[in-house]
């Protein structure tokens, strides 16, 4: 199975999600419902016949064509049929009631026709892919481990109607993406500034910090051994050397607002560099940014990212528009990834691997 034909049948399975979570009790929901239903199967059917179709074919002679298939390569006796084969013929018959004529499905008709479909979709993909429809997911073309496992994830928990944690998912694989691409480029020297950094580097101007009593009795002995005693009183001599090694005492809290300010900005240009590098389109990380937020990271045995659930609930429609973006930017970030390191970065490897040598011997 290939790109395109892979594409095709999750195609399908976006228009039977799709027309699932159209219903709304009204009867624009119910008629939504059923010609999306249909066409569903037609474009599974020409997904999964492949090119062995021809043009401007219907519903019905898709499906003959599809019963062919799988008698020629299940070894199956004539007038043998897929199971299901029955119902989505139907099916296509009771679409064009809905479309044509203007019937309006009942609640109970639109159920079981959406069951009609999803069923003889999945048994017709087992039977000539190798496997059902429900487990084909676009993060096959993924290379990467947990950017693939976050988007089979997400797009199990948007099978189900769960859209919002679905989001959350999407967000994670986002941020592997990025982890992904990060690492492609081993020879940059990432500078290292986050907040805890800052703190950790400004603890030391607090007062007190001064060269140890050792030191400082030493000096005393030097001032009081000087001529200048003289001019200076012993109290004077004790506070000149309190104030040379201990210091004026220094609040560092202004130092820390403005490094953080610094640190926040680079984690912001950091972002957007790398991340537009690897997404390829920054309206659409934007977006993505500002709807479904970030992830933060956490070190137990492995690197996890913890989120936050999107305010509002995502919708469907935005779930999809997510989607599309965590795929193309991994898809981008995998194709990226196998261009050779330039040949600066090279002998940069190379000197720090062997002055490393040198340093071992």
């Amino acid at each position: 199975m290939d790109e395109q034909q892979l594409n095709g049948l999750l195609v399908a399975r976006g228009l039977l999600e799709k027309a699932s979570a159209t219903r709304d009790d009204t009867a624009p929901g119910e008629i939504t419902a059923i010609i999306l239903a249909d066409a569903a199967v037609e474009t599974a059917a020409k997904a999964i016949l492949h090119g062995n179709v021809k043009k401007d074919r219907g519903l019905v002679p898709l499906i003959d064509a599809l019963n062919e298939e799988w008698r020629k390569a299940a070894k199956k006796p004539e007038g043998a049929e897929l199971d299901g084969t029955g119902q989505v013929k139907k099916l296509r018959s009771y679409r064009n009631g809905v479309q044509h004529d203007g019937n309006i499905p009942s609640a109970e008709n639109t159920s079981r026709y959406l069951v009609y479909a999803a069923s003889f979709v999945d048994t017709a993909t087992e039977a000539l892919i190798g496997r059902p429809l429900s487990e084909l997911s676009r993060a096959q073309l993924l290379a990467d481990g947990p950017v693939r496992d976050a988007v089979e994830e997400a797009e199990k928990l948007a099978f189900a109607g769960d859209h919002n944690p679905a989001g959350e998912r999407l967000t994670v694989a986002f941020e592997h993406v990025l982890d992904a691409a990060r690492g492609d480029r081993p020879w940059r020297q990432r500078l290292k500034l986050s907040r805890q950094d800052v703190r950790k580097a400004l603890s030391g101007f607090h007062a007190g910090s001064g060269g140890g009593s050792s030191l400082k009795s030493k000096l005393k002995d030097v001032l009081d051994a000087s001529p200048m005693k003289r001019s200076l009183s012993s109290t004077d001599r004790n506070k000149l050397a309190d104030a040379m090694l201990d210091g004026p005492a220094i609040d560092p809290s202004g130092l820390e607002k403005l490094f953080e300010g610094i640190a926040k900005e680079f984690e912001w240009l950091s972002e957007h560099v790398e991340g537009g590098a690897a997404a390829g389109d920054p309206a659409e990380q934007a977006w993505f940014r500002a709807r479904l937020g970030k992830g933060w990271a956490e070190w137990a045995e492995q690197l996890r990212y913890h989120t936050v659930p999107p305010e509002p609930p995502i919708t469907y429609d935005e779930y999809i528009r997510a989607l599309d973006f965590v795929l193309r930017a991994a898809v981008r970030q995998q194709r990226t990834s196998k261009a050779p390191a330039p040949a600066w970065s090279r002998r940069d490897i190379e000197e720090q691997r062997q002055s490393s040598d040198d340093e071992a011997e």
